[in-house]
């Protein structure tokens, strides 16, 4: 089996619980500015969003 590169979510979390840590850790580790700092000289750049939201 291969190895996994993030955590199981607790799963009494709600939707909202989730993605409010994942905003809070994203701001914390300041990650949009170091993809935008990674990648500004490059000619192009695609974002693309985790999993699809629940609301589709």
């Amino acid at each position: 089996m291969s190895e996994k590169y993030y955590r199981e979510p607790d799963s009494k979390l709600t939707l909202k619980e989730i993605s409010n840590q994942i905003r809070k850790y994203w701001d914390e580790n300041n990650i949009f500015n170091k993809v935008n700092d990674r990648t500004r000289f490059d000619k192009e750049f695609i974002f693309l969003e985790g999993p699809p939201t629940a609301n589709g």
